[in-house]
């Protein structure tokens, strides 16, 4: 094992996780590792977590950095996480997002994080409240829980910054461990997302159609991928299986997102339909996915709400389609899920889907959507 001296300037650790917003300022450090211009190894986890200690602007946010390895789960019913990102890439130097899913399960209490590997230490992030930020401030993290009916589902999203001097002769990825600790004390099973490491991204390819003919290509039903639930409402935790389902109409570009539960834990039986949430929705421009290597476009929602009332919706702000066979049918759909804009909203409001600052840099492909 590595000896990895944790400065004192890590121990309230809030710039190495920043949110995008802030891409352009905020985070402490520069260059390399903290001023150590020794290219950091690939293949040493220890090391790894050093140099992103290393980066942190100290006196910022409450973000604890704690010696050895994060709680366990024990077995327990607790929440199930999922990476965000099944493909990601990035170069030295980059700002990378490392979201994580959760299906169901207590609110949320701690985002526990580390370098697949690490030993020495690993950053405590609290995720609940104002997560323990100056003035409730969350620059570091977005935390989204909307609802669907009994599903809920959390997208947990903070930012780590890459070392510039990362040896890119000892490897070619960096990969993470993420955790959660629940509200009752339980404590998830681990995601393990990576990110591929090189010289430069891959190339983004042009491969979505017009926006004047997204209507039409969406017109339909979309359901997701089965997802057990864990379900707390009775008190004590079920797992159900559920998809999520988006019904497009080309006519008049309205939408209805509804929950969908089944009898049978693979989602093949005993199917029912929960409408959510109705409205119109508006294509946007493209955007390049750098982190996806995929070309996405805006998309905004527009919930048959009050905005008066302030009424929290389930929502997403970004969308690609993907034509899996070559046969010019699209078949499957992934969205992005809107970044927090400000502390303690758990859920969308109406403005919220549509504001620019808070589309994510990449769509969750590990939640496809197919054409029913």
């Amino acid at each position: 094992m590595n000896n990895v001296t944790v400065p004192a300037s890590a121990r309230h650790l809030a710039p190495v996780l920043c949110a995008a917003t802030l891409l352009l300022g905020g985070c402490g450090g520069g260059g390399g590792g903290g001023g150590n211009d020794n290219p950091v190894p690939l293949n040493d986890p220890n090391a790894l977590m050093q140099a992103l200690a290393d980066k942190v602007d100290a006196g910022a946010l409450m973000i604890e950095i704690e010696n050895g390895v994060p709680p366990a789960n024990a077995g327990e019913e607790g929440p199930k996480v999922t990476e965000g990102i099944s493909e990601s890439t990035a170069v030295p130097g980059d700002m990378v997002a490392v979201p994580v899913r959760i299906d169901g399960g207590p609110d949320l209490s701690n985002l526990y994080a580390k370098i697949t590997g690490a030993t020495n230490f690993y950053f405590n992030v609290p995720v609940g409240g104002d997560g323990g930020g100056k003035s409730g401030e969350k620059p570091w993290i977005s935390v989204r829980k909307q609802e669907f009916g009994f599903i809920a589902l959390t997208t947990l999203d903070f930012r780590a910054e890459l070392p510039e001097n990362l040896d890119l002769a000892t490897g070619n990825e960096i990969c993470f461990d993420l955790s959660v600790e629940g509200s009752d004390g339980s404590i998830s099973t681990v995601a393990n997302p990576c990110i591929s490491i090189g010289a430069q991204r891959p190339a983004v390819i042009d491969d979505q159609p017009p926006g004047a003919e997204m209507p039409e290509r969406l017109d339909g039903t979309w359901l997701s991928s089965c997802l057990d639930i864990v379900d707390f409402a009775a008190g004590e935790a079920t797992i159900r299986a559920a998809r999520l389902g988006l019904i497009f109409t080309a006519e008049g570009t309205t939408y209805t997102e509804a929950a969908y539960t089944y009898t049978a834990d693979d989602c093949s039986a005993g199917e029912a339909i929960t409408p959510q949430v109705s409205g119109t929705y508006v294509i946007g421009g493209e955007i390049d996915s750098n982190q996806n290597s995929l070309r996405t476009r805006a998309i905004d929602f527009e919930p048959t709400v009050d905005p008066q009332t302030n009424t929290p919706v389930p929502c997403f702000n970004r969308l690609r389609i993907a034509d899996e066979d070559g046969d010019d049918n699209y078949e499957l759909l992934f969205l992005g899920v809107p970044r927090t804009s400000y502390p303690g909203q758990a859920n969308a409001l109406p403005d919220d889907c549509r504001a620019e600052n808070t589309r994510p840099g990449y769509v969750l492909t590990s939640l496809p959507f197919s054409k029913q």
